[in-house]
């Protein structure tokens, strides 16, 4: 799962209130902020009323991770919600004197799957279901979906597919991909030789009988129509033979449906 990162920082005002003493306010900008996961953010705290020596610790959700003059403390979103309090230490006359300040951060987890890989036949649709928090999502490639802006979306792959889906809550954005995999994956030979030797007197499509309602047609390029055949199997496979003639060497033309959705178009050659 990728997710896009957003920078925000959190300021931590320090307000005059007392003489001689570190006087920590806290004031967010905005107040009780909220970042993605992942997210890089800053926290800064700013002392007054101290003219000795001036120190910060910082804590993250209870736990002391440093002490020292820093006075920018930079982290990256990873719990929820993620508490900093800073503690500034003012050593001044021989008096040491404190004052404390605590910010709380909430961090978004946008949840996007995308679902298990599958395994299809070639030419049947496959159905995508994408679940998580998000609000709205969008598949890609698109112009493979219908629609392409759905939880639920449908495809026909003519290959092995990868899909990637992107969602975004509250603007924080995931992303998840699944891969769909073609088994019998139906591929039509350009040429066939019908020269009366025996071999590959006819145009011979493997597997095209996992598609019993098909529809083939043969056209020259005018367009005319020279062979049409619903179902295209190996019975009735092409000869090359148009009004009782065989058809002169050359490029013909194909539109196959293959009775699922899936319309495929090339150039058949034969050659003599």
């Amino acid at each position: 799962m990728r997710i896009v990162r957003t920078g925000v920082i959190v300021l931590l005002m320090v307000i005059n209130a007392a003489a001689f003493k570190a006087q920590v306010a806290v004031q967010c900008l905005p107040v009780d902020d909220t970042v993605c996961l992942g997210a890089n953010f800053s926290c800064m705290a700013l002392a007054t009323n101290c003219n000795g020596n001036l120190n910060y610790e910082w804590w993250v959700n209870g736990d002391s991770i440093g002490f020292g003059s820093l006075s920018v403390l930079n982290l990256t979103a990873v719990y929820n919600p993620t508490n900093v309090m800073v503690v500034a230490h003012c050593y001044e006359n021989g008096t040491l004197s404190y004052d404390t300040a605590n910010v709380l951060v909430h961090v978004i987890t946008p949840i996007l799957d995308a679902g298990p890989d599958q395994t299809i036949d070639s030419g049947n649709v496959v159905t995508l279901q994408a679940t998580g928090n998000v609000m709205q999502v969008q598949w890609f490639p698109s112009f493979l979906m219908d629609p392409s802006d759905n939880f639920t979306v449908y495809s026909i792959p003519s290959t092995t597919t990868t899909y990637m889906v992107q969602g975004s809550v509250g603007g924080c954005v995931a992303t998840d991909y699944v891969t769909v995999f073609l088994k019998n994956v139906l591929r039509v030979p350009n040429t066939f030789s019908p020269n009366a030797d025996g071999t590959n007197e006819t145009w011979i499509i493997p597997g095209i009988e996992n598609y019993p309602k098909n529809k083939m047609t043969v056209m020259n390029r005018f367009g005319s129509i020279l062979y049409e055949s619903s179902p295209y199997n190996d019975i009735n496979a092409w000869s090359g033979i148009w009004s009782d003639k065989p058809l002169p060497e050359g490029a013909y033309y194909y539109i196959l449906d293959l009775g699922t959705g899936t319309v495929k178009k090339g150039i058949i050659c034969i050659v003599r």
